[in-house]
């Protein structure tokens, strides 16, 4: 009798366990009212994934915005010399002197029927020069090394400057689907095209004695490329309330990017006289890019019942630019191939464009 009621509570534990394991019984998919894994159309009800986007009673469902831009662009690569000291033997760096410099950002958008989806067009400029400058110490002993310019290394160098050009033009066609991801948090997916133009010039300049005479001769290169790739991102807003808000969105793209460099070198002083001229040098290359942005926004609606919004934000990014640089690798190419070229380049790796300042929007949606 004893076996008999151990044995029967053995199997009865063990079909409790089988049932607690096993495989839950899942409906087919079309017996939910919708295919899993698709679009949804009216079978759930809206809940914290419901639109966020701005709705004003207008009838136009569009918004303009511009924004201020104050950016310090900084690339590596254009260290451009050096101090030699001889009493102990050392070298001082001379590095481009960047500083910040303002542009612009305009765009405008559209509310879509279609599951309260955001097309966005959007627009930057950001063309500046940076300036350097630096003149040797007083002694022959002590003197400058440059490390772009050929003609005259082997000579006593007076006085060593620079100007970097950038050119940026950015365009970026985006698609975005705002939506609640809590009762005071709000996300936006965004996918999107970008595409545009970054542009480069270095002009390197040094004063240098040949037998008793001033020359100065001039590096000078210039680096055009054209871009086009795949944009998405993800923009989150902390509601403050009293319409205040915290916003941080990050961004990243993979382009594809043509480089187009050449280089040449003359006196300025004789201008047909060239020491050093490259062919044009043409690339296809593959790079990436990454923005991180925040800050502090304010918005309200205005009009009678809601017929337009107005939202003010002030921000800092940061972006990086991978693999921008390639002046520098052609200009070691060529010192590599010419005996002309007395310093060697301290480095040959291609250069990272980095941009970092304030970002200052304001956008009407009516």
């Amino acid at each position: 009798m004893k076996k008999t009621i151990v044995k029967i509570g053995i199997l009865s534990l063990l079909s409790m366990a089988i049932q607690a394991f096993a495989i839950p019984d899942v409906q087919p998919s079309d017996q939910n009212g919708y295919e899993q894994g698709y679009g949804i159309e009216n079978q759930l009800s809206p809940a914290y994934n419901a639109s966020a986007r701005i709705a004003t009673s207008g009838s136009w469902n569009a918004n303009l915005w511009g924004s201020f831009i104050y950016f310090s662009p900084r690339e590596e690569g254009l260290t451009l010399g050096g101090h030699y000291t001889s009493s102990n033997d050392t070298v001082n760096i001379i590095d481009t002197h960047f500083t910040f410099k303002p542009g612009f950002k305009v765009g405008a958008g559209f509310n879509l029927g279609h599951d309260s989806w955001v097309m966005g067009l959007s627009y930057l400029w950001f063309h500046n020069e940076h300036k350097t400058s630096s003149g040797a110490l007083g002694t022959v002993a002590d003197q400058m090394i440059p490390f772009w310019n050929a003609q005259g290394t082997q000579e006593y160098i007076s006085h060593l400057s620079s100007t970097w050009h950038l050119k940026m033009d950015l365009l970026d066609w985006e698609f975005s689907r705002p939506l609640y991801s809590g009762k005071y948090l709000t996300c936006s997916p965004v996918i999107g095209l970008r595409g545009g133009w970054i542009g480069q010039k270095l002009n390197n300049y040094t004063t240098h004695y040949s037998a008793g005479t001033s020359l100065v001769s001039l590096n000078h290169h210039k680096q055009n490329s054209y871009l086009v790739g795949l944009r998405g991102a993800v923009d989150t807003r902390w509601v403050l309330g009293h319409g205040l808000r915290i916003f941080a969105d990050l961004s990243a793209a993979l382009f594809y990017q043509h480089f187009r460099n050449s280089m040449v070198e003359y006196n300025t002083l004789h201008p047909t006289t060239v020491y050093v001229r490259s062919p044009q040098e043409k690339r296809n290359c593959v790079t990436p890019n990454l923005d991180l942005n925040g800050g502090l926004g304010y918005g309200c609606y205005l009009g009678k019942n809601n017929g337009c919004h107005m939202d003010l934000s002030l921000g800092y990014t940061f972006q990086i630019f991978w693999n921008q640089n390639r002046m520098r690798p052609l200009q070691t190419d060529i010192k590599s191939c010419d005996t002309t070229y007395f310093y060697a380049f301290p480095d040959s790796a291609i250069g990272d464009l980095f941009l970092q300042g304030l970002i200052a929007n304001a956008r009407v949606d009516f």
